[in-house]
């Protein structure tokens, strides 16, 4: 049963409208079984294993052309999840925001150029665009490849920094793109904080003069209990004016040697509060910045050999399929997991979202007053659009 943890008119309305869904579900629904029995997914704790495998992939055909979620959502699409792309043909209305990761700002000694240009689909953009005419698209530039080197010899150096900026502005300029999603605070290394900061402003501004958004991404401001992280309250009040969005990467919280939850909830309502605390001045406005992480995929870790990997949605439907496991719902965390045993008699445990965890993280989105971006919908099943 789903339960309502906070009152609000804007979540109140969120739930009439799911409501709404459920009962259109009912009559309209994409049916997913071989005998046309209508099957669909609804928010539960109590996940019948034969339910999930009749319903992940259900979604109501007529209202995949309306956005219910009243707020700010940002969908990543990544060229190895190809399934990404044809989701926004399907649910592109559902989305304000869409990044494609596919470029890759190279260092000082190969002159800043940006990789990745050839996964660049003019024809899948404009196939969007049809579907919602007010889509933005927002590609993700990384600055994965730098050294230690490249942000001291290039942050530092003004004519170096901007020659990196202007390749960046030149590629959104000839793609037509509407802005940009910059993931570069989580990297970087070799530089005083202040210096990072500059670059970042001058980044946003030279974004802005060219008419594109800008989308910034933070790591988390808390980690595993309460460990500060990296970017801090005083970083985001420092860049707040000059930053669209930041997108906010509340995933992740577990690792191979503590398994566990991918997103508790608790944990996400600290990263929001240490940002902009209740009651803070401005905290309406300064919230509608903050696009809150919500995982589409999971994680399977084998406890034992303390290892673990990414699981997409139709891994997950494999397993399942396969070992028919039984799903525990954590009510501490507000989310799924189950364990089983493969053919190699090695134990698994598997946190993997469902309606009932992407709803109650949604419910909390709407309480906080922040919007949501999705990594990655590749990696989601169709019956979690329902949602949004």
């Amino acid at each position: 049963m789903f339960k309502l943890y906070h009152t609000s008119l804007g979540f109140a309305i969120y739930i009439a409208k799911i409501a709404l869904i459920i009962l259109l579900h009912v009559a309209f629904s994409v049916s997913v079984e071989e005998n046309d029995e209508m099957v669909y997914a609804i928010p539960t704790e109590n996940i019948e294993t034969d339910i999930f495998l009749k319903s992940y992939s259900s979604y109501n055909k007529y209202t995949t052309a309306h956005k219910i979620l009243n707020t700010t959502v940002l969908a990543y699409v990544t060229p190895w999840n190809k399934l990404g792309y044809e989701v926004t043909k399907i649910f592109g209305a559902k989305f304000n925001l869409i990044s494609p990761v596919w470029f890759e700002v190279q260092g000082e000694k190969k002159a800043y150029t940006i990789t990745g240009v050839h996964e660049v689909d003019t024809a899948w953009i404009r196939e969007i665009r049809t579907v919602n005419g007010d889509i933005k698209i927002v590609p993700r530039f990384s600055f994965n490849p730098w050294e230690t080197k490249d942000y001291a010899v290039t942050l530092k150096d003004v004519s170096k920094s901007n020659k990196c900026i202007q390749n960046m502005i030149n590629i959104l300029t000839k793609y037509n793109f509407d802005g940009a999603v910059v993931e570069i605070w989580a990297q970087f290394s070799g530089v005083e904080l202040e210096v990072i900061i500059d670059f970042t402003i001058r980044l946003a501004d030279n974004l802005h003069s060219n008419g594109k958004l800008f989308v910034f991404v933070i790591p988390p401001p808390a980690y595993y209990d309460g460990i500060e992280g990296r970017f801090k309250r005083e970083n985001f009040e420092q860049l707040v004016d000059y930053v669209d969005y930041f997108s906010l990467m509340t995933y992740d919280y577990s690792s191979p040697h503590r398994p566990g939850p991918n997103s508790p909830l608790n944990w996400v309502e600290e990263c929001i509060d240490r940002l902009v605390p209740k009651n803070s001045m401005n905290q309406v406005k300064l919230r509608k910045q903050i696009l809150v992480g919500l995982n589409f995929y999971g994680i399977n870790y084998v406890p034992k050999k303390l290892v673990s990997e990414p699981v997409r949605g139709n891994e997950v439907v494999e397993i399942v399929t396969k070992y028919q496991p039984n799903f525990k719902w954590h009510k501490q965390w507000a989310e799924h997991s189950f364990s089983y045993r493969d053919t190699k008699s090695q134990d698994h445990l598997v946190f993997y979202p469902t309606l009932m965890s992407i709803a109650q993280r949604l419910q909390t989105i709407l309480s906080k007053g922040t919007g949501v971006s999705i990594w990655e919908i590749g990696q989601g099943l169709h019956s979690f659009y329902s949602l949004l």
